[in-house]
C-alpha cells in the first residue's frame, strides 16, 4: 500500500510537472505571435528650402528615417493663398528649420509659411495632412512657433488639432509673446516646444489631418517628430515552430507506463 501510495504521488507530481512545463511552452507559444516593441525613431522635417503648393493641385514632401517613411500633404494646394514650406537649418528667419504646418497673419506686411500673397486677409494654411507608410504610434515632436513683430500684436496664438482616422485626436496650444520671446533676425520672435502625443496611432497610408486656428499673426513648424512602430504579428512560420516545440517537451514529460 505504501509503494503504490508513493507511486501515485510520483505520478501526480509527473503530471504537475508536464502541465507546468505545457503551460509554459504554450505561453511561449502566445508570446512569439507578437514581435518585440520597436525603438523610437526620431523623423527630421527640415531642408531643403521648398516650397509645396504654389497653385498645384496636389502637392507633398517626404522625409524618412529609421526605414519609416513621412510625407506632408497639402491638399487645399491648388489655392493661391494656401502654400506650405520645408526649409533647411539656418535659414535666417528660422534658424533651426522646419515644415510650416500652418500659418496666419492679421496684418499683411510679409508671407508666413509660403512666399505669396502677401494681399491675403484669410490664413495661408490652416490645414495640413501627414502620412505613414506603416502603423506607428505618435511619441513626441519639435515645435517652433514665430510671429512677425512689424505686425505690432503682442500676443500670437494658434490651436493645432490632429485627428487620424485610428480615431485617435490630440490638441496643442502654441503662442508668441512679440515682446519678450526670443528675437530673430530682426523681424520675427520665436518660441520652442517639446510637445508629447497620448497614445495617438496614425495608420499606415492613412491620412493624419492637422487644423489649425489662429490669434493674430503666427505660423508653426515642426522640426522632428519622433513614432514608434505598432508590434505587429510574426510569420505563421515562427508561431507553428513554438507550438510544435512545445509538443514535443510534452511528450517528453508525459509518465511512462510499465
Amino acid at each position: 500500500m505504501v509503494t503504490s501510495g508513493v507511486k501515485g504521488a510520483s505520478l501526480l507530481a509527473s503530471k504537475a510537472k508536464s502541465f507546468t512545463l505545457v503551460l509554459a511552452c504554450s505561453g511561449l507559444a502566445t508570446l512569439a505571435i507578437q514581435s518585440p516593441a520597436s525603438s523610437a525613431v526620431t523623423i527630421e522635417t527640415r531642408g531643403p528650402n521648398t516650397v509645396f503648393g504654389n497653385g498645384q493641385i496636389v502637392s507633398s514632401y517626404s522625409f524618412a528615417a529609421g526605414g519609416i517613411g513621412l510625407t506632408f500633404l497639402n491638399p487645399l494646394a491648388g489655392a493661391s493663398d494656401t502654400l506650405s514650406r520645408t526649409v533647411p537649418v539656418g535659414t535666417p528667419t528660422l534658424p533651426g528649420g522646419g515644415t510650416c504646418l500652418g500659418g496666419s497673419r492679421e496684418v499683411n506686411l510679409s508671407h508666413v509659411c509660403g512666399n505669396l500673397p502677401e494681399n491675403s486677409t484669410a490664413p495661408q494654411i490652416d490645414f495640413i495632412q501627414i502620412v505613414f507608410d506603416q502603423d506607428v504610434f505618435l511619441k513626441s515632436m519639435a515645435i517652433t512657433a514665430r510671429a512677425q513683430t512689424f505686425d505690432q500684436t503682442v500676443e500670437n496664438s494658434v490651436s493645432s488639432l490632429w485627428q487620424s482616422e485610428s480615431g485617435s485626436t490630440a490638441t496643442f496650444n502654441y503662442a508668441v509673446n512679440t515682446l519678450e520671446d526670443s528675437v530673430v533676425h530682426d523681424t520675427f520672435r520665436t518660441k520652442n516646444y517639446n510637445s508629447n502625443f497620448s497614445s495617438f496611432v496614425a495608420l499606415a497610408g492613412k491620412p493624419v489631418s492637422i487644423s489649425s486656428t489662429f490669434t493674430n499673426n503666427i505660423d508653426y513648424w515642426i522640426t522632428s517628430i519622433q513614432v514608434q512602430r505598432v508590434p505587429g504579428p510574426l510569420p505563421v512560420l515562427g508561431v507553428a515552430s513554438a507550438f510544435a516545440w512545445s509538443r514535443r517537451l510534452r511528450r517528453k514529460t508525459q509518465p511512462t507506463t510499465r
